[in-house]
């Protein structure tokens, strides 16, 4: 797991500045695939099936085909597209363990009660909350 996807976790499924970027270039290519103009989906196209790895629309779409685990048909011959937020959501889903969601999820408590979204009773201190969410942090 890296610390994107736990960001993902822990802000309320908001993207890390990684995921969002992919994220974003796929939905572009996508949207350019089944745009309603024959020279934009050609060269789309073009860029995904022959120009993979001299294209940088064609390379980045291969590195999240491969990090989202998906095929490139999905994207190319689907009469109705993939959602690419259905995508990245079941790879951040499956790239963290069940501890590591409950630990994120701990965590985001901590900090709403931080940010006085939450609130505990008085028998904590804003410090105690503090040195909670550093031992989670760290450990």
């Amino acid at each position: 797991m890296t610390t994107d996807d736990l960001l993902t976790l822990v802000t309320y499924n908001s993207r890390g500045f990684n995921t969002e970027k992919q994220q974003r270039s796929l939905k572009f290519l996508q949207t350019c695939l089944f745009y309603n103009t024959s020279l934009i989906r050609s060269v789309a196209l073009f860029s995904l099936t022959k120009g993979r790895n001299s294209s940088p629309c064609g390379s980045n779409a291969l590195f999240c085909i491969r990090r989202y685990q998906f095929a490139l048909s999905d994207m190319v011959c689907s009469i109705s597209n993939i959602s690419v937020n259905a995508v990245v959501n079941r790879y951040v889903s499956s790239s963290i363990s069940g501890a590591q969601r409950r630990e994120s999820e701990f965590l985001r408590e901590l900090l709403s009660v931080t940010d006085r979204v939450l609130c505990l009773p008085s028998v904590f201190c804003q410090s105690d909350i503090v040195a909670l969410i550093e031992y989670v942090c760290v450990s």
